[in-house]
């Protein structure tokens, strides 16, 4: 398993991640949908 180091922050719509490894920032939606695309986004 891989382990990554990433903040978080959640508001009802969105999830704003950062990835400090990569120093990489993306907006998901606060959905299933947006949970599989960070999942996704999270794979090596």
């Amino acid at each position: 398993m891989t382990e990554h180091s990433i903040g978080i922050d959640i508001s009802k719509s969105h999830l704003d991640v950062f990835h400090l490894e990569t120093q990489t920032a993306k907006r998901f939606e606060n959905s299933a949908c947006g949970f599989r695309a960070l999942r996704k986004w999270l794979s090596p």
